[in-house]
């Protein structure tokens, strides 16, 4: 349904089209939400030493900080999901800010107490099912399809700008172990303006939906995850354009195709994100052996803003029809791997400038397949609900996050490198193999 002919519709009881400039809003404060609850997620481990003498503990503690955002993103999975499935967006926005306030309030009021740090990650923690999982909801909720993939990259890249953000600035701000209640101070502040902003600007719901697949009914989040173990019903579109038994039969099949194709990409991506993760997540244990917190952090800024970039590249290549989503992660997904080898060896080599530019490469290419990850689970399962098939998938990341932490750790810089290169190689064929192409989505905006 072209938005167009909603604004021109002059007809009683046609709701109007929404302003572009209140979807770009909506996104906007959605990314800046993005970015502020990933600062504090891994603001301690961009300066280590110093996070782990002001609380005096272990620096395997602080780092301890990333697993339990992991570990409380779980359960509050199933409270903001349904949330946003039942209420809208604006519930779940203000929610997730009002806990990213509180969790800035703790760190002031009770400075240098790990007990306190402890709580307020949690809190940070619980807004992250948020952050994860809204972008393809936001951007099927506020924008036409020929943005669709475009807005979810940009939302979905809000949280790679704000870990390159902080490994940026917190070296810039901790100088010694005095100077992490600055970076505390910072983080409150932010979070009372990003709450404040939130209550007074955020819209509830556009006036019209902005394509046909936006306006028809979604299957609400439970009933959903149920679905999605058995064969989904047909979408309106196979009802509309298959009368026939045997065109109702092949629309099962396909059904059952694109299910199990849901189940495979779910794993392969669960596993890619949380090990890849779990390695930018480690930049530092990885390489202060080599490089001074200030230069790991250029590194980790290289590969998370080049991620943006890349994101929006390939997010906007899809929209254009230049290449399928399957497409677009295989082909993501591939470059990484290069990218990986092209590290490994430029981390062998010692040479900071090569290091740089690979790190970039890598992020470049990764953080575009993370986007069209969560589109393609869209298509594949609609209609249950974009946030439905994206908690699966931020599940799995969840889950692995965890073990890649504690595999981080226990192996040598060398042996993680090379063999999260292999292990993307894995995943690139098997998408290639075992994942078909969705479109249910994009089946009804073509008839609407």
């Amino acid at each position: 349904m072209d938005a167009k002919l909603l604004k021109d519709d002059k007809r009683p009881g046609v709701r109007q089209a929404e302003p572009p400039w209140r979807r770009w809003l909506a996104l906007a404060l959605f990314c800046s939400l993005a970015i502020l609850q990933n600062m504090c997620f891994v603001g301690y481990s961009a300066v280590l030493a110093p996070s782990a003498r002001y609380y005096n503990v272990s620096q395997s503690k602080i780092n301890f900080l990333s697993t339990l955002a992991s570990i409380v993103f779980v359960p509050c999975v199933f409270v903001l999901m349904p949330m946003a499935n039942r209420h809208g967006l604006r519930a779940p926005m203000l929610l997730s800010s009002a806990l990213l306030a509180a969790a800035g309030a703790l760190r002031i009021a009770f400075p240098a107490s790990y007990s306190a740090l402890l709580v307020a990650q949690t809190l940070n923690g619980a807004a992250g099912p948020l952050v994860m999982n809204v972008p393809p909801l936001l951007s099927a909720t506020w924008f036409p399809a020929a943005q669709r993939t475009l807005a979810t990259a940009i939302g979905f890249s809000a949280m790679t700008v704000g870990v390159a953000a902080v490994f940026l600035l917190a070296p810039a701000m901790v100088h010694a172990a005095a100077d992490v209640a600055r970076l505390n101070n910072l983080h409150a502040a932010l979070s009372a303006l990003q709450l404040l902003a939130v209550a007074a600007a955020f819209p509830v719901r556009p006036a019209a939906p902005p394509s046909a697949s936006a306006g028809a009914a979604r299957v609400q989040f439970f009933a959903g995850l149920q679905a999605l173990w058995r064969a989904p019903p047909p979408s309106q579109g196979d009802h509309a354009t298959e009368p026939t038994a045997e065109r109702a039969r092949s629309a099962g099949r396909r059904a059952a195709a694109e299910r199990r194709a849901f189940w495979w990409l779910v794993l392969v991506a669960s596993a890619s994100n949380g090990v890849y993760g779990a390695w930018s997540n480690l930049f530092d244990s990885l390489l202060s052996d080599r490089f001074s917190e200030a230069r790991i952090g250029w590194l980790a800024f290289a590969n998370n803003v080049s991620g943006l970039f890349g994101s929006v590249i390939f997010g906007a290549l899809v929209d254009r029809g230049a290449t399928s989503l399957k497409g677009g992660l295989v082909g993501a997904l591939a470059l990484t791997t290069l990218a990986q080898l092209a590290f490994f060896a430029a981390h062998d080599a010692g040479g900071y400038g090569l290091l740089l530019a690979t790190c970039a490469a890598s992020g470049f290419f990764f953080n575009a397949a993370a986007p069209m990850q969560l589109e393609l689970a869209a298509e594949l399962t609609f209609p249950v609900g974009e946030e439905t098939s994206a908690a699966v998938i931020s599940l799995g990341y969840a889950l692995s996050n965890i073990v890649g932490m504690f595999v981080g750790d226990a192996v040598t810089p060398r042996t993680f490198n090379i063999a999260l290169a292999a292990f993307l190689a894995l995943c690139a064929a098997a998408i290639g193999v075992l994942v078909v192409n969705g479109d249910a989505r994009q089946r009804i905006d073509h008839m609407g």
